[in-house]
């Protein structure tokens, strides 16, 4: 990553990369950040400016937490909390596994319409 990051600078190349969960001294070397979810783009900006974006949705990334793992929970449907949606009395009588889907369908939607 100091070498991609040097070969950005130095020779005003861009360089575009996926990466899955980087540690927080990566995620720190980034410009810009672009987080997509079932296909949707919920966020691309400046990647140090991603942890308020989401804060500001009431999704605050906890203290001393790595922002990329923080990201990939809330965006993927192994974040939810199937035990707490089914105690959510409005969902009684939901199936379970259609609960968990039409909720995290509904969570990136809710990002996706913040983002555009």
């Amino acid at each position: 990553m100091d070498n991609l990051r040097e070969l950005a600078i130095e020779q005003g190349k861009t360089v575009v990369s996926t990466i899955h969960q980087p540690n927080s001294d990566i995620f720190d070397m980034f410009d810009k950040l672009l987080l997509m979810a079932k296909g949707k783009i919920i966020y691309f900006n400046d990647a140090n400016k991603s942890v308020d974006y989401f804060a500001n949705l009431l999704r605050p990334c906890p203290e001393l937490t790595n922002p990329a793992d923080y990201f990939m929970t809330i965006m993927s449907i192994e974040g939810l909390d199937l035990d707490e949606l089914i105690q959510d009395p409005k969902n009684a009588g939901k199936d379970p596994d259609k609960l968990l889907e039409d909720t995290y369908a509904e969570m990136i939607d809710m990002y996706d319409v913040a983002y555009q």
